[in-house]
């Protein structure tokens, strides 16, 4: 049963609902000051915290970019180097993201609705970027009608998850009629007046490739737990290189879109969580200055004696954290996360 939280519970889950239209109309201001409740046990996206789903759809929307960018894909499967077929691709990856997230586990609908509006506005960047740099406007009916207009995304959304919940063959009947350039000309016969012809260019093993990469990438996606999400979203501002290397590994384990002939990372998922708990530690004997890196940490050689962040055993973890306090990830407020990243005055 949910309640609205009018004090703070140190025990219970006091997070931020994800409102979309408030979030774009209103603010997080308001949001965050109407939209507290206790979550009990409940585990989905809607339960992090507003700075948790932020970081999340930036980083999610990150990846997508960059995946549809990949010059090697398009190599490999026989695709043009157009902005058409970069719109097509970066729907493709839309889609692939919206088949995980609105799966029950991870409840990720509105997370979802952020992602789209966060890919549109970066395209929208790179539109101008691109007109500007080659003196030629791209045609309005082309410019971002595939990713931002209802009927287009409806009409592949439909598709794809058909394909992706169907055979092979079904799912390589929808990437060849979206992702397969064609050529629209007019032919004059005696039967019929200026009739429309479309001329599709098919490669079999450009579509193969593809299909290949759409199954290896569900795959992956699938193993990818609510916590994996979790962990992930929870970034701590460090100039400490072997931390910051720990949570690059682990957000390339989880975001990453793979090719077919790559091999996936393996997840340091163990080694993160138990480097979050090491700095929330030490980030408690560090003044305001230190934590956020104006100033060198006083105590930091004896840090780098006692413990190594990178071979940390849970035996001197424990022992580490012994008279202070411990991170918990699921008892927080928006505030509480600044404040165990560090970036507030008091640890």
């Amino acid at each position: 049963m949910l309640r609205v939280c009018t004090r703070r519970v140190p025990l219970a889950r006091c997070l931020a609902v994800s409102s979309s239209r408030l979030n774009f109309f209103g603010g997080y201001k308001v949001k965050s000051s109407r939209d507290r409740f206790e979550a009990g046990g409940r585990i989905g996206i809607e339960t992090m915290v507003y700075e948790e789903k932020h970081i999340l759809a930036e980083l999610i929307s990150f990846y997508i970019i960059k995946a549809a960018s990949n010059e090697e894909l398009r190599k490999n499967a026989d695709l043009r180097m157009d902005w058409v077929t970069t719109l097509e691709l970066v729907q493709l990856h839309v889609e692939m993201v919206r088949e995980r997230l609105l799966q029950l586990d991870l409840d990720g609908e509105l997370l979802m609705d952020q992602i789209s509006r966060r890919v549109v506005l970066n395209m929208e960047q790179r539109k101008k970027d691109f007109e500007a740099a080659t003196k030629v406007l791209i045609p309005t009916k082309d410019a971002l009608s595939i990713i931002s207009t209802r009927g287009h995304i409806y009409e592949r959304n439909i598709a794809y998850t058909k394909g992706f919940l169907g055979s092979d063959m079904e799912l390589a009947e929808s990437l060849w009629t979206y992702l397969a350039h064609q050529e629209e000309f007019q032919i004059e016969d005696d039967e019929s007046e200026d009739a429309l012809i479309i001329d599709r260019y098919f490669n079999p093993e450009g579509i193969e490739y593809l299909v290949h990469y759409v199954r290896k990438n569900l795959r992956l996606m699938d193993e990818k737990t609510f916590m994996d999400f979790k962990l992930a979203a929870n970034l701590v501002d460090t100039d400490d290189e072997k931390f910051t290397a720990i949570q690059r590994h682990f957000r390339e384990y989880v975001f990453n879109f793979v090719l077919p002939e790559e091999d996936p990372l393996v997840t340091n998922r163990e080694q993160l969580e138990t480097a979050l708990e090491f700095d929330y530690g030490r980030k408690q004997d560090m003044s305001f200055f230190e934590r956020i890196g104006m100033f060198g940490s006083s105590n930091e050689a004896a840090l780098e004696k006692e413990v190594n962040i990178l071979n940390l055993r849970r035996d001197e973890l424990e022992l580490y954290l012994e008279n202070k306090d411990r991170l918990n990830l699921f008892d927080q407020t928006g505030k509480e996360w600044k404040r165990k990243s560090g970036r507030i005055w008091k640890v």
